[in-house]
């Protein structure tokens, strides 16, 4: 299943709620619901369960998997909704440093 089936056919029809993520009563659901959900998921994986997974974290993971992957930065930061590019810059740093470790 990917996103647009569970859009059109997972969530009941009348809800008008632009979010991906909703909750059984179909408001928005809030980042601390997230951020438990993903805390109770990560338990139960035994690699994962003294890691501090957050959405925080997952979000700089996935920029800084879009960088090494050879993402440009103007990517980076339209895909992360950045409204400043040196923010974006931050991720392209990590890999460079990432990278002369080696």
């Amino acid at each position: 299943m990917d996103v647009r089936d569970y859009i059109h056919h997972e969530r009941r029809s009348n809800h008008t709620i632009y979010h991906l993520f909703i909750t059984t009563h179909g408001n928005a659901m809030s980042g601390y619901t997230m951020n438990e959900i993903i805390k109770d998921i990560a338990g139960r994986v035994a690699e994962l369960e003294d890691k501090h997974i957050t959405l925080h974290t997952m979000r700089r993971s996935i920029a800084t998997h879009l960088t090494e992957n050879g993402a440009g930065i103007r990517f980076v930061q339209k895909f992360l909704g950045h409204s400043d590019i040196d923010t974006s810059h931050l991720y392209a740093k990590q890999r460079k440093r990432r990278y002369s470790l080696f």
